[in-house]
């Protein structure tokens, strides 16, 4: 729809571009069937002859279903057309789903490296002597303990999951977080945090499994995955 003086009012700056009432026209013209866009194409040009600005505003086409065979080509062809731009449009929901993931994956292995830089600072300021180095060590170490916990240890057994006996030793799970790296021998264990030589067995092994885990298992696959990852 095109609009003209007589159809609107507008205000100066509204309106970029109107056009005239009297410079109006609308063609209609009939043609055997193929020969519109010669018509068209030839009149486009003679435009420019005349003096005239051309711009192509729109452009659509309508086929009668009385002329059969052109009707379903063109459908055919509007089919064909539609099932490629949906499978276009498939493959880019599934690429932007598989940035979402490995953005997702990412984010978890640079938080798992952080936990791991710490442990390394902690460790350093340790040998200096620095009380926060104690503390930057063990918040690293717990939370690593509890990764290992969570997604781990769970999966050992109904017998021998820390949180699945935890009716047998309700501070269990405590008593392991409060363990350090040389903290391996059961009678030590048991004699340091006051709990029993069956206590003391089960958190030596954890503790043992724990820091193979950590050490040569998590944070090789941690640095590598997160390399690859960038």
């Amino acid at each position: 729809m095109s609009l003209t003086l007589r159809d609107v009012k507008y205000t100066p700056g509204e309106a970029i571009c109107l056009v005239p009432g009297e410079a109006e026209e609308f063609l209609s013209f009939t043609t055997p069937m193929g020969q519109v866009s010669g018509v068209t194409a030839s009149l486009i040009f003679q435009f420019r002859k005349w003096g005239y600005v051309r711009y192509k505003v729109d452009e659509s086409i309508w086929v009668s279903p009385v002329f059969k065979p052109y009707y379903d080509l063109v459908i055919a062809q509007r089919e064909q057309l539609q099932a490629s731009i949906k499978a276009g449009l498939a493959s880019i929901s599934q690429a932007i789903s598989d940035f979402e993931l490995v953005w997702h994956d990412l984010r978890k292995y640079k938080e798992f490296l952080d936990h791991f830089e710490n442990l390394e600072k902690g460790k350093k300021l340790m040998k200096e002597n620095k009380e926060e180095g104690l503390k930057l060590f063990n918040r690293a170490n717990s939370t690593l303990k509890s990764i290992f916990i969570d997604q781990v240890d769970v999966h050992t057994g109904e017998t021998v999951a820390l949180k699945l006996i935890a009716n047998r030793w309700p501070t269990i799970i405590a008593d392991f977080l409060k363990l350090q790296d040389d903290d391996v021998e059961p009678k030590d264990i048991a004699k340091k945090y006051h709990v029993s030589e069956a206590e003391g067995v089960v958190l030596a092994t954890k503790n043992k499994l724990y820091l193979e885990w950590r050490d040569n298992l998590f944070y090789p696959t941690v640095k590598e995955r997160l390399f690859q990852t960038i």
